[in-house]
């Protein structure tokens, strides 16, 4: 997808999103560029205790409209889930001298968490899709 077609196109999907999700109180920075990751088409690095996230998108890696709000409603579930993120911190704090219990319960909620947003992920797109039509 070009760079133009998605910034055009990226703040509405999420402002929509947003209003869906009940994460309109969030603030989102929205940067079009290279992920940190190669082949990453997305990722977002949240501040829980600010209800603030920093979204990077690369067009280069997305190919159409529907695949950008597949991706950005990935993201926003994200935030949607940091509850989860957050509570996790604490209970890594709790359990700093039980490494390998600390360990296989990150590694479990991070699962878990990814699980919830790819199953969550199509149930938001269609409902967006009926909303709103799909994304032009």
């Amino acid at each position: 997808m070009k760079r133009t077609r998605c910034a055009k196109l990226a703040p509405t999907i999420i402002r929509r999103l947003q209003a869906l999700l009940g994460l309109q109180h969030w603030r989102i920075d929205l940067v079009i560029g290279k992920c940190s990751e190669l082949g990453t088409q997305a990722e977002v690095s949240i501040l829980h205790e600010y209800c603030r996230g920093h979204l990077t998108v690369d067009p280069d890696t997305i190919t159409d409209p529907r695949e950008l709000l597949t991706v950005l409603s990935h993201e926003l579930l994200h935030l949607a889930l940091s509850n989860l993120e957050a509570w996790s911190v604490q209970l890594d704090a709790a359990l700093a001298e039980e490494a390998a219990l600390r360990r296989t319960l990150q590694v479990s909620l991070i699962q878990c968490v990814e699980r919830s947003v790819v199953q969550l992920e199509s149930a938001i797109v269609g409902l967006y899709v009926l909303t709103h039509g799909e994304p032009e």
